[in-house]
């Protein structure tokens, strides 16, 4: 196998070199291994491990792109060489292992693996950063991120929300080590949530080092699957705009060969995409710029603006929730301090900003990303009016609602159970690129409680990863505490439930929070709390498989089970 597999190479090495593929001269060496090379957006900085040194132990360089083009030659990176196990005849010059580099967008934090003391397991992921132009003493991850394993190959998204990385498997494919990927996610406190595997088609056995790219969607990453040319190959994925679905699969046939490729990341000034190969006697860094068009990253936007009050006219802290217009999805959220807020969206697509604040009327805010060509939007000022008081006690009506609170006029599916506004079935209906999901023969008004088990909400919206109800939601309701009140005999059970994304303990955590709000917006409106109970159910008791983005908003319902 052997020697029909050298001869192949030899050829598509060649072929590789006629692309244009070249061999950083500056950092690597024929004698010394050059690995996981990473490179600043900016394609200024460079970092990767080598055992280039007199130890032959893994520590990290550091590379700068001079005037000329050229790279310069590499420096250890003192900072993290040294932080740990120091080689001395004592120890027989034994060192920690020190690995798998990973610069963020902006070339100023470094995250990596080691074996330092104190760690959480085996390998643990830490990061430094670059101040005043030097780096930081490491900081471990902590036990959220880091298991009593090994956890390898760190990547940091660009908006610093996600974190993913590798855990090394017990099985091999090609004599290679197989890792699985994964990803953790910051909470809207900005603090790192359990991380959760990447799903198929990223993770199918055999993969490896995981790089998320400048434009918050192409991950790269190395695979050794069916299909591929042999050792492990560079595929590319890209995250959907909702931040659900892996799309836009494919391998890199342009690069990939019988040997290993990994390590890739792209670079926007010169579109140059680096990686790690065999060279001629070991592991080297190698450069190409010669990229089909499938390998374009995502454009951004930059959309900034400002709320203020329109009692006091200064500027005041809101939370932004960012929905797509074309079906109300929310897809991010974030605190925006007074001085403003900062949103990296994708364009080609329309937006609807949900801007909240204590005691404020919600604000809307249309952004049109679909032919935007600069890089930065800014919107004009976002008055904030202040909330008029709902005054409620129980078993006595508000003496007034704000008017998205005005009850809805609903619709029952008889066939499903489901519950639907009159206005969002009409738009539906009139859309005629998009059939309504509901047959209109199904439907009918919701005018009693008692004559249905089960209705299912699955139109009631919370801002994202959060239990707060939208101004939408609490008409729905209100017309729910209308007609517990025409049927004072009637005892609910309120329960919440999600999809699969996310954790167990959070989906159950957020539906339970969820149930609980729907309850104490009905004993505000009047509804008496003795005939109310609230349950979460997490992602336990899906409506339909988890397959596609349709069937997961489905899932994430609320339903009104009568007792």
């Amino acid at each position: 196998m052997k020697k029909l597999l050298l001869p192949l190479f030899i050829f598509c090495f060649g072929a590789l070199h006629a692309q244009k593929i070249e061999r950083i001269r500056a950092v690597s060496t024929h004698t010394f291994v050059e690995y996981a090379p990473t490179v600043s957006a900016d394609g200024k900085t460079m970092v990767f491990q080598s055992n280039n040194n007199p130890y032959k132990a893994w520590f990290l360089y550091e590379s700068t792109r001079l005037k000329s083009g050229r790279w310069s030659a590499p420096e250890p990176i003192e900072s993290i060489n040294t932080f740990g196990q120091r080689p001395t005849e004592v120890n027989g010059f034994q060192t920690d292992f020190i690995a798998t580099p990973c610069l963020s967008a902006n070339g100023k934090t470094l995250l990596f693996s080691a074996t330092f003391r104190g760690g959480k397991g085996g390998r643990d992921i830490y990061y430094a950063r670059k101040i005043n132009g030097n780096w930081t003493r490491p900081v471990n991850m902590g036990k959220v991120i880091n298991s009593k394993g090994h956890d390898d190959c760190p990547a940091i998204s660009a908006d610093g929300q996600r974190l993913y990385f590798a855990r090394p498997l017990k099985d091999k494919k090609e004599g290679q080590r197989c890792y699985k990927l994964f990803v953790a996610r910051k909470n809207k406190r900005g603090y790192w949530q359990a991380p959760h595997p990447l799903p198929y088609p990223i993770n199918t056995g055999c993969e490896k080092c995981p790089r998320i790219m400048s434009d918050n969607a192409t991950l790269l990453f190395a695979s050794i699957r069916k299909g591929g040319k042999g050792g492990f190959d560079l595929y590319k994925a890209v995250l959907d705009i909702e931040g659900k679905e892996w799309v836009e699969l494919k391998a890199l046939e342009f690069l990939n060969t019988p040997k290993s490729e990994e390590f890739a990341t792209l670079t926007l000034p010169d579109n140059a995409l680096y990686f790690t190969t065999q060279g001629k006697r070991n592991d080297d860094i190698f450069r190409t710029k010669k990229l089909p068009t499938y390998m374009q990253l995502k454009q951004n936007i930059g959309v900034v603006g400002v709320a203020t009050s329109a009692k006091t006219r200064q500027p005041i802290a809101t939370n932004i929730l960012v929905k797509l217009q074309r079906n109300g999805q929310a897809i991010a959220g974030k605190h925006a301090p007074r001085q403003g807020f900062r949103l990296v969206l994708r364009q080609g697509y329309q937006y609807e900003l949900v801007i909240s604040a204590e005691g404020y009327q919600t604000a809307y805010q249309k952004v049109d990303l679909r032919d935007w060509q600069k890089p930065w939007l800014k919107l004009d000022k976002i008055v904030m009016k202040p909330q008029e008081v709902l005054v409620a006690k129980a078993h006595a009506a508000p003496q007034h609602l704000p008017k998205k609170a005005i009850g809805e006029a609903l619709l029952v599916d008889v066939k499903t159970g489901e519950v639907i506004s009159k206005a969002d079935e009409a738009k539906a209906l009139a859309n005629t690129t998009k059939l309504a999901r509901h047959r209109p023969e199904n439907l009918r008004p919701l005018e009693s409680l008692k004559a249905y088990k089960k209705l299912i909400f699955s139109h009631l919206l919370f801002d994202y990863n959060s239990a707060k109800l939208d101004d939408k939601t609490l008409g729905y309701l209100q017309t729910i505490a209308q007609l517990l009140k025409k049927e004072p005999q009637l005892k609910l059970e309120i329960s919440a439930h999600t999809d699969n994304h996310g954790t167990h303990d959070d989906n159950m955590n957020l539906s339970k929070q969820r149930a609980q709000a729907v309850k104490e917006f009905l004993v505000k409106a009047g509804v008496d709390v003795k005939r109310l109970s609230a349950k979460g159910y997490g992602e336990t008791r899906p409506l339909v498989p988890n397959t596609t983005v349709a069937n997961r908003e489905r899932n994430r319902r609320v339903e009104l089970k009568v007792l």
